[in-house]
């Protein structure tokens, strides 16, 4: 039996309930749900378009199309023996975005929990960098190294 997933207040969309619940760093739901929209009403109140909008377009520029697969030794469990790289299916594109997204917002060194949502949105909307975006870039860097040495032959 599935169960129903928990739906936030004003956009009800689960992929923003899915980083709320990855923010919670921060604290409650409702306190992460507040900053949440008050950023993108800033962004709404600038650009005078929908605020969801902002929210996928971010979602897509961070998500990775390839992934990695790890294989560890069977007997110390510790060691990479191998790794190969495999297209993911969506859900998973946008939970590891979600997850690097919240990551990068706890990594930025500004003092409000709302400064660094926003100067995360802006780097990812405006300038096409930030901590999440780097993080994809070091994502794809070892999808090709392991790529490369997969498909080495000795």
């Amino acid at each position: 039996m599935k169960t129903i997933a928990y739906l936030e207040g004003i956009f009800q969309s689960k992929w923003i309930s899915k980083f709320i619940n990855q923010c919670l760093f921060i604290g409650s739901q409702t306190y992460v749900e507040k900053f949440l929209y008050s950023t993108f009403f800033i962004f709404k109140r600038k650009n005078k378009s929908c605020a969801l909008l902002y929210f996928f377009e971010i979602m897509e520029k961070v998500k990775p199309i390839v992934g990695l697969k790890l294989y560890k030794n069977k007997k110390t469990k510790k060691q990479v023996v191998m790794a190969t790289t495999s297209i993911l299916d969506i859900t998973l594109q946008y939970k590891k975005a979600s997850y690097w997204l919240s990551k990068a917002i706890q990594l930025r060194k500004e003092k409000t929990i709302i400064d660094r949502l926003c100067a995360e949105i802006t780097d990812i909307l405006v300038n096409n960098s930030g901590v999440s975006l780097k993080k994809k870039k070091e994502h794809y860097k070892f999808a090709l190294m392991y790529k490369s040495v997969k498909n080495f032959k000795w």
